[in-house]
């Protein structure tokens, strides 16, 4: 057994808790890390514990081929497994910006150690893409639900968590150039590496994969690492929901919270719908924040409601992009009202200043295009152009943002 001292801040006590594992194959990688486990704890045992991505294959048939270290991120580097927490955008003001939810359910997804270590230490990322080889649906979850990242045995424990925010399909490349490290790897080969390796096939870059993308992710230290519910079952293929008006459920629900809140600073805003979610949960239903969208989904959300080019019609993936019309650097945010998918070379334009877009959905084109590099007919053909609208109203660009960068960005003269 394995035991593990959990303190809270604020709380003068030491909460123990103790490690109870299934029965696993004997395998030699899962041989070796209960080895670990029984020698050097449970941070030894999650060095050793091998896997392919984060949606694994069930417990009990674990890879034969697979090198249990192979899927180490860190060069050989000692881990780095102290609490990180990943707040994801600015929300001091909440009554203003974002509105509570029931909730009902979590998901509880099997979780591969290698993704998990390097995504605990990368705490600049607002969100990760939780990858599942073959291009599987999800639609388990609401968008602000939970999702429970449980690391697979022998150390059974829930690692963290987070709220989801959007499901896609989409090729190996759109997935690295969407979320990037996000991924839970270091470069694009290791990502069709991994799917590889836990596929058991071929993989290209234009391989179909299914892209959880969950926002606003904590990831638990491995001392504070919390007990899988007993009704768990670590062979469903999938995972599993939760009802989190159930026992079960309200009890790792609200331990996520307070371990969340434990290892979150207070200077950081998004503690307050930490805090807020706990207390309701304490004396009321489940509750969770709607998340806002990060980078990533927020690049999903805007090519999925348009379908294709706002100016031009063109459906071809590799040829869009989802622009900004407020850069987020310059105090825009990731709602789709401040979104426009765009043919890559017209959003590098929209960028420049070159080509904007009226408040009333007008689409313009500098004459400097034409002064500064003789050239631009093509785009110069565009002008006039209205904007093609969303598949719902609610995701219109914002007037004020098209006028912000109309008169803030665009090269009028």
């Amino acid at each position: 057994m394995c035991r593990l001292s959990a303190r809270r801040s604020g709380d003068s006590r030491g909460a123990t808790r103790r490690h109870v594992f299934a029965p696993t194959s004997r395998s030699s990688t899962l041989s070796r890390a209960e080895q670990k486990l029984k020698t050097g704890g449970c941070a030894a045992a999650l060095q050793h514990v091998g896997g392919s991505g984060p949606d694994r294959m069930p417990d009990p048939t674990p890879d034969p081929t697979a090198d249990p270290t192979a899927d180490a991120t860190t060069d050989g580097a000692a881990l780095k497994l102290e609490p990180r927490f990943r707040p994801g955008l600015d929300v001091s003001s909440i009554s203003d910006r974002r509105r509570l939810q029931i909730v009902v359910r979590g998901f509880i997804g099997h979780t591969d150690a290698g993704w998990w270590r390097f995504l605990s230490a990368s705490a600049e990322l607002s969100e990760v893409n939780f990858w599942r080889p073959g291009g599987r649906t999800f639609s388990a979850l609401r968008a602000g639900e939970p999702f429970f990242f449980r690391l697979k045995s022998p150390v059974n424990k829930i690692g963290g968590f987070g709220l989801f925010a959007r499901y896609a399909s989409l090729p190996v490349w759109r997935a690295w150039e969407v979320f990037g490290l996000a991924n839970g790897v270091r470069d694009e080969r290791e990502f069709v590496e991994r799917l590889e390796r836990l596929a058991r096939r071929p993989v290209s870059q234009t391989s179909l994969i299914g892209c959880v993308a969950i926002t606003e992710c904590t990831f638990f230290p491995v001392e504070a690492l919390i007990d899988v519910p007993a009704s768990f079952n670590p062979q469903n293929l999938s995972g599993s929901v939760i009802d989190l008006e159930s026992l079960e459920g309200r009890r790792l629900w609200m331990e996520c919270l307070e371990r969340a809140l434990a290892v979150t600073p207070a200077s950081v805003p998004v503690a307050d719908w930490l805090g807020e979610a706990a207390d309701r949960q304490r004396y009321g239903h489940p509750q969770v924040v709607i998340p806002r969208l990060g980078q990533g989904s927020f690049r999903l959300a805007v090519l999925d409601v348009y379908g294709s080019c706002a100016v031009t019609g063109e459906h071809s993936l590799p040829a869009l992009e989802a622009a900004h019309i407020r850069p987020y650097g310059q105090g825009g945010t990731h709602d789709l009202s401040n979104g426009l998918p765009l043919r890559r070379d017209l959003h590098r334009l929209f960028d420049l200043g070159y080509v904007s877009v009226k408040p009333h959905g007008e689409f313009i084109v500098s004459p400097r295009l034409r002064s500064e590099y003789a050239n631009g007919h093509t785009y110069y053909a565009l002008a006039g152009q209205q904007l093609r609208p969303p598949k719902v109203a609610e995701a219109a660009p914002d007037p004020e943002l098209l006028a912000w960068h109309s008169e803030t960005v665009f090269h009028a003269a």
